[in-house]
């Protein structure tokens, strides 16, 4: 009977190993929890003498709502969850988008989410990358207060350098 016990005691720590490990494996592929974090961009040497952020205008939750640059200020309208290759808004009501195809200077918004590619974004080395045109980066252009946020062919331009904060 004590085997039985034994080799019982071993496949439970076998099966708890595995998910232990399963869980690990999965943090580092890319699917980690979400957290609320602001998109900034820009350089305390910069036109406007700092950074301003991705901001969802007005707060709106309507479906084409312009995401422009403005000075940051943390509110939720500010506030962007990155969840896989998912970027939420408006408290996860929204998803940053780029409707139509991706090509140079395409408008990004604010709308429901669809997971649709045009809603797929890759983050790597600064950049935050759309998966519907080849080497399209999110870009604050003139990083003014009010500009809307574009995709544009990825450069080393500092309004394509994002910090998640």
């Amino acid at each position: 009977m004590n085997r039985l016990v034994a080799r019982s005691f071993m496949h439970s720590l076998q099966v708890a190993a595995l998910a232990v490990l399963s869980v690990g494996a999965t943090a580092l592929l890319g699917a980690v929890p979400a957290c609320a974090a602001v998109l900034s961009v820009g350089s305390t040497t910069g036109p406007i003498g700092g950074y301003v952020c991705a901001d969802v205008a007005g707060g709106n939750l309507a479906a084409g709502t312009p995401v422009n640059a403005f000075d940051c200020n943390a509110e939720g309208n500010q506030q962007f969850e990155l969840n896989g290759t998912t970027i939420y808004a408006m408290g996860g009501q929204t998803c940053l988008d780029v409707p139509g195809s991706a090509t140079g200077s395409t408008a990004v918004v604010s709308n429901p989410c669809n997971f649709s590619p045009s809603q797929v974004w890759f983050v790597y080395r600064g950049r935050i990358i759309n998966a519907t045109g080849f080497g399209t980066c999110l870009d604050a252009t003139s990083m003014a207060n009010g500009t809307q946020l574009v995709v544009n062919p990825c450069s080393n331009a500092t309004s394509q350098q994002w910090q998640i904060k």
